[in-house]
């Protein structure tokens, strides 16, 4: 098992993004998760540490062909999300924050499909948990262990 960090988007995004989530799951039968952005990934569990919530933007949804991350969000890599990163990962050269939708093996054109139907988010996006995760590859035995609240200012979240 391994631990990972990841950050909870406010309620009323994490409600929508959710229900496209459950809807892909629904209709190809795939594991159902929460949204999240992964920030760290390790052997050890992490201890919390307090940084200011990161808001970020949804980028225009991707696919990648090799990777089991069938359909997902890129994401803005802001300030407060790569102070986060960099401290509970310093070892990470390379971070592409991204928000996944579904996991799986599909075919182009599916993906394509997919891809094609996916809402576009133009305002930014408060995320403001950050929680301990234990699991493995499948998405099915991630367990969430701990949600630690981060502050922010912006009362509009």
């Amino acid at each position: 098992m391994r631990y990972y960090l990841w950050v909870l988007p406010n309620p009323t995004h994490a409600a929508k993004l959710a229900a496209q989530i459950r809807d892909l799951s629904r209709i190809y039968r795939t594991p159902l998760f929460i949204p999240h952005i992964t920030v760290a990934s390790g052997n050890q569990p992490y201890r919390f540490s307090s940084f200011d919530a990161p808001k970020v933007r949804l980028l225009p949804v991707e696919t990648k062909n090799e990777e089991k991350q069938a359909l997902y969000y890129p994401v803005s890599l802001t300030p407060n999300l790569l102070a986060i990163q960099t401290f509970y990962a310093p070892h990470k050269r390379y971070y592409t924050p991204h928000l996944s939708l579904i996991y799986g093996t599909f075919s182009v054109a599916r993906r394509a499909e997919w891809k094609q139907k996916c809402p576009v988010y133009t305002e930014e996006i408060l995320f403001r948990h950050l929680c301990l995760v234990q699991g493995d590859a499948d998405v099915n035995n991630w367990k969430i262990l701990e949600t630690w609240e981060l502050p922010h200012n912006d009362k509009t979240y």
